[in-house]
């Protein structure tokens, strides 16, 4: 069963038609109102699960003092992320992460890049790790189709990066990597905070268009280039999807990214904020098709291994049989 917000209406509906048992309660975004601090212990006494299993920061942080209530004993923990937006409130975010921690819990990391910077917060909590996966998706649409509903040119050689518009995603390198390439149409794609520093920097740019939320799907479909040039990641689910489509992508070198993409294997890696390597990654793809095509047959690959919905769920079961065993 989930134990979720009360106030996201459609996902009981979402949960049950999934198979699992919804259990909602009255929480806000960031805090818990004082009755739900007294149901909370009493809801997990009467279910008694075998697993508590908390997801980010908030729920983290919260969820282990209901455990301390309740008496729960197998609780495992998945930060999602050590890093955040608002970077003035990282040592704060921090400090809560190293809260949380205790003996018995068990802490999950989404990447190979992230354990040893959970194990350095985690305290006397074990460290395990369980990627993000990637999601079963219908077939593609065809590209011409795709570009015609994007309204992309046909013919062109396109580069997207699928991504919020805010400082982790670093849309400018992107912004900045497009101003230098000739012969490409760059296509930004997402919505966020930066998007108004976006579309001034784009100004002038006649290769680059700021396309706002587009369909995923028919993104992969259209694009010939899929980019990341984020600062810090846990896995990210679009560089999963990417792959997962057949894309060739070119993801920023940092901790997440370098366990999806082997350079030159998998994919491109290229130092963060990096426009001039960025869009020379770009142009060698699009001068090299046999190049491209190998690695992103490569990617699809890895992806089917080793994050496919089978594969990560038997790696989350060996958990929770290791947090129940510790009861």
């Amino acid at each position: 069963g989930v134990i979720s917000p009360a106030r996201l209406t459609g996902l009981a509906e979402e949960l049950a038609a999934a198979g699992a048992e919804p259990w909602p309660v009255a929480m806000s975004n960031k805090a818990l109102p004082r009755a739900t601090w007294r149901a909370l212990p009493r809801l997990v006494r009467r279910l008694r699960p075998d697993v508590l299993h908390l997801h980010a920061l908030e729920a983290g942080f919260f969820g282990s003092l209901v455990a301390r209530a309740a008496g729960q004993r197998g609780v495992v923990f998945t930060p999602q992320t050590i890093d955040i937006r608002q970077r003035y409130l990282l040592p704060a975010y921090r400090s809560a992460l190293r809260a949380a921690a205790r003996p018995g819990l068990l802490w999950l990391a989404v990447s190979e890049g992230q354990v040893e910077g959970l194990r350095r917060l985690a305290g006397q909590a074990e460290v395990r790790c369980v990627p993000n996966w990637a999601p079963e998706r219908p077939p593609l649409p065809p590209r011409a189709e795709a570009r015609a509903r994007l309204g992309w040119d046909p013919e062109a050689f396109v580069v997207a990066q699928l991504s919020r518009l805010s400082a982790q995603k670093d849309p400018l390198t992107f912004v900045r990597a497009a101003a230098l390439d000739r012969g490409g149409r760059w296509k930004l794609c997402g919505e966020g905070p930066q998007r108004g520093e976006v579309e001034a920097a784009a100004r002038g740019i006649d290769a680059l268009q700021v396309c706002g939320q587009v369909d995923d799907q028919d993104v992969f479909a259209a694009a010939d280039v899929i980019t990341l040039a984020s600062l810090w990641e846990g896995l990210s689910f679009a560089l999963l999807g990417a792959m997962q489509a057949g894309r060739v992508v070119v993801a920023s070198r940092i901790p997440g990214n370098t366990d999806l993409v082997a350079h030159e294997v998998s994919g491109l890696l290229v130092e963060p904020s990096d426009p001039v390597g960025l869009q020379a990654a770009v142009g060698r793809l699009r001068d090299d098709p046999e190049l491209a095509a190998r690695l992103a047959a490569a990617g699809r690959a890895r992806i089917e291994a080793r994050y496919s919905a089978a594969v990560v769920a038997e790696r989350l079961r060996a958990v929770y049989r290791e947090a129940s065993a510790s009861v």
